[in-house]
C-alpha cells in the first residue's frame, strides 16, 4: 500500500494526527522543488491545510494541485474550521478532497465532519470508514448525529451570515467594555470590518471572525491565563476562554482570547461577567506579590512528573533576572523554553514543546524549600 504523505511545512498542524494515525510517513517540503522531488509510487495523497494555503507565498493550492495531479496525486484540503463555500472554492482549485467540521462553523453536532469532493475518493473514503471494518471504524459517528450533520448543511445557505457577523462583532465589544474596567487589564477588539468585501476567501476562515483578546500581568492581576482558565472551567455557568501565546511570556504576562462564534443571544453577557468578576477578584488570596524573600532556583534541577498514570524524570534549568525566571524544560523526547517566576518561596513556570506537528505545554506550581520543590503541574 501507498505510505507516504506529502505535506507542505506550512500546512503541518497538530490535528494531522488523523493521518498520522494509518503509520503513513508524513513527507515536509518548502517549495515546489521539493514538492516535485517528494512525489513518488509511494504517494498516497497531498495534505494541504486552508488557512496557510490560502495565504502561502511558496506553495498554494493552485500550485499544490497542478503539480500533485501531473503526478496522478489527490490532494486533501484541510478546511475544518472554515465556513463552507458554495461552490467550493477549494474545488474550484482542483482539491480532490475537503474536510470541514460538523461542530465549527456548520454548528452541527461536534462528533461529525464532512467530506466532499471527486466521487471516486469519497467512495473509497467510506468504504474505508464505518460501518465497514476499517480504519474508520473506531471513528464511527452514530446516525442521529449523521442527520444533525445533515440539517447544519441544510441549514447553511439559509443563515443570514451578514447578520451572524455583526452579532459576533457587538457581543465581542460587550465583552470588552466589561473586562476592561479591570485595572490593569488591556483589551484589543479584532472586529476585521470589511474582510468580506476586500478578500471573501480569508473571510471563510475562523481567525477572521470577530474576537476579544485580553492581556494582563499575572501577579498584579493575581492571577495568570491559565488559572483563569480553570476557573472558568470549573465553576458555574462555565465558560471556555483560549489561552494565548502572551502566557508564556516572561515577567508573568498572561493573553487569553474570547470568541463569540458558537455563544447564542445572552451568552455574551453571561461571560463579560464572567470575567470582569473573575479578574476583579481572583479566587485565590495568596496570589499577591509575597513579603519574603525570594528563593534562588537558579541552576539545573532534577524533575520528577506523576501523571494520571505512570511518571517520568525530566530536568529543568533555571536562569534568574530579579523574579522572573527563564530556561529549559528537558523531556524524555521532547524539549522546550520556559519562562515563569518566583515569589518568595513559590514558583510558577510553564513551557511548550512540539513533537511532530503537535504541541503541548506544561504548567509547574509549587514551593521551595532549600535544594527541593514541590507541587502541581498541568498539562493542555
Amino acid at each position: 500500500m501507498k505510505d507516504e504523505v506529502v505535506v507542505p511545512v506550512e500546512s503541518r498542524n497538530g490535528y494531522d494526527h488523523a493521518i498520522r494515525n494509518l503509520g503513513v510517513r508524513m513527507i515536509n517540503v518548502a517549495d515546489e522543488k521539493e514538492l516535485r522531488a517528494a512525489l513518488g509510487p509511494r504517494t498516497a495523497m497531498v495534505m494541504v491545510l486552508a488557512r496557510t494555503a490560502d495565504v502561502s507565498k511558496t506553495l498554494g493550492l493552485s500550485q499544490v494541485t497542478k503539480i500533485a495531479h501531473e503526478h496522478d496525486v489527490p490532494v486533501l484540503v484541510d478546511a475544518a474550521a472554515e465556513d463552507l463555500s458554495v461552490p467550493n472554492i477549494h474545488i474550484q482549485r482542483d482539491a480532490g478532497l475537503v474536510a470541514y467540521s460538523g461542530g465549527k462553523a456548520l454548528h452541527g453536532p461536534q462528533s461529525t465532519g464532512l467530506l466532499i469532493g471527486r466521487k471516486d475518493l469519497v467512495k473509497s473514503a467510506w468504504a474505508n470508514s464505518a460501518p465497514h471494518d476499517s480504519f474508520g471504524r473506531a471513528m464511527k459517528v452514530g446516525k442521529e448525529d449523521i442527520m444533525g450533520l445533515l440539517a447544519a448543511v441544510e441549514m447553511w445557505p439559509q443563515r443570514d451570515h451578514v447578520a451572524e457577523r455583526r452579532s459576533w462583532a457587538g457581543w465581542v465589544q460587550e465583552m470588552a467594555a466589561s473586562v476592561g474596567r479591570v485595572p490593569g487589564v488591556r483589551t484589543q477588539l479584532d472586529l476585521f470590518e470589511g474582510v468580506v468585501e476586500r478578500d471573501p476567501i480569508m473571510a471563510l476562515k475562523w481567525e477572521h471572525k470577530p474576537r476579544l483578546d485580553m492581556f494582563w500581568n499575572s501577579r498584579e492581576v493575581g492571577i495568570g491565563g491559565a488559572g483563569a482558565l480553570k476557573h472558568l472551567l470549573r465553576t458555574e455557568p462555565r465558560v471556555a476562554i483560549r489561552l494565548g501565546e502572551g502566557t508564556l511570556r516572561g515577567g508573568g504576562e498572561s493573553m487569553a482570547r474570547a470568541y463569540p462564534m458558537f455563544m447564542q443571544p445572552g451568552d455574551a453577557n453571561i461571560v463579560a461577567d464572567r470575567l470582569y468578576r473573575l479578574l476583579s477578584n481572583p479566587p485565590s488570596p495568596d496570589a499577591g506579590k509575597s513579603a519574603k524573600a525570594t528563593a534562588d532556583v537558579a541552576g539545573r534541577w532534577d524533575l520528577h512528573i506523576d501523571f494520571i498514570y505512570g511518571s517520568a524524570d525530566h530536568r529543568v534549568t533555571f536562569e534568574k533576572q530579579g523574579d522572573d525566571l527563564s530556561g529549559e524544560h528537558i523531556g524524555e523526547i521532547t524539549s522546550g523554553d520556559l519562562r515563569g517566576w518566583v515569589d518568595g518561596d513559590r514558583i510558577h513556570f510553564r513551557d511548550a514543546h512540539e513533537y511532530e506537528a503537535a504541541s503541548f505545554s506544561y504548567e509547574f506550581e509549587g514551593t521551595v524549600a532549600g535544594d527541593t520543590a514541590q507541587g502541581e503541574s498541568g498539562i493542555c
